[in-house]
């Protein structure tokens, strides 16, 4: 498996590639990747997603990735090392309030993010903003980093927790913010359920364990534990077709009394059990495992 390094603790790239072919590597450095023409697609750990204008990946360190690119695309790269990340999460500290983390940057439910059309205009000027910056990062660090912490922001609320994104929830916006929390709370412990009971979710949020479920239907239009169960087994799945765990290992990473029990919680789910859901759709041309 081919290595990429990088010892600086940020670079900017913006580049127009015609064609690439697929080369799986891993590398050293956090990435934002943002697609501002072309399409083509992207392998990441296991998974193919096609890609096109306005999309944006976030490649982590030792994450498996490749491009495949047939016609003309033009890509902004952003990369920083762990150096880099600390002194952004430095940075970042005095805006706690206000921004998310660098660790929602993307959900186990989303391999890339598709930003509203409102929300697209905001990042396509960032990266533009990047890319004139690139020549001179050194000198624009401070600017750079303020940027990736608006930029982090935005994929918050554009991720998809299963009933669509934050942006587009009809929630008040005194209220946005802690279903915000709540959902990616859930969304971080997703294979942890003793961390995801009413009672847990009620202390961790400051609601009455009567009112969390309520709250939450009010708010999300779906029950809170039939929710759970829905991003819990779309990610079961989509790191069945992966191939790299076993069901054995699959049923303890989840936290599952034993093999029996995944089984038949799995099957309720998808109709399957796991080994028929994997033979199935290792059979299609192309499995299909939308984000809810």
């Amino acid at each position: 498996m081919a290595q990429e390094r990088q010892f600086d603790s940020l670079v900017i790239t913006a580049q127009e590639v015609t064609h690439v072919e697929k080369h799986l590597h891993i590398h050293n450095y956090y990435q934002f990747i943002f697609i501002k023409s072309g399409r083509g697609k992207h392998h990441l750990n296991g998974e193919v997603m096609t890609f096109g204008p306005g999309d944006l990946f976030f490649v982590s360190p030792q994450d498996e990735h490749s491009f495949e690119i047939d016609t003309v695309s033009e890509l902004i790269n952003v990369r920083f090392s762990e150096y880099g990340k600390g002194k952004l999460k430095t940075l970042q500290k005095a805006w706690t309030e206000e921004f998310a983390g660098l660790k929602k940057g993307r959900s186990l439910l989303n391999i890339k993010v598709t930003f509203s059309a409102q929300d697209l205009l905001v990042v396509e000027r960032i990266f533009e903003l990047l890319a004139l910056l690139k020549d001179e990062v050194q000198h624009n660090e401070a600017v750079i980093y303020i940027q990736l912490i608006a930029l982090v922001s935005l994929i918050e609320r554009n991720l998809s927790y299963g009933t669509g994104t934050i942006a587009e929830l009809k929630v008040a916006p005194d209220r946005r913010k802690s279903v915000e929390l709540l959902l990616s709370y859930i969304n971080r412990h997703i294979s942890q359920p003793e961390k995801l009971s009413a009672a847990a979710l009620a202390a961790k949020h400051g609601l009455s364990v009567h009112y969390i479920g309520l709250y939450f239907k009010q708010h999300l239009g779906m029950n809170l534990q039939a929710y759970i169960n829905e991003c819990r087994q779309t990610i079961i799945a989509r790191k069945l077709l992966q191939g790299s765990a076993s069901i054995a290992e699959l049923a303890a990473e989840f936290n599952f009394t034993d093999v029996s029990h995944f089984n038949k919680r799995f099957k309720q789910h998808w109709g399957l059990s796991p080994r028929q859901y994997r033979l199935s759709r290792l059979r299609s041309p192309e499995p299909d495992l939308q984000i809810l």
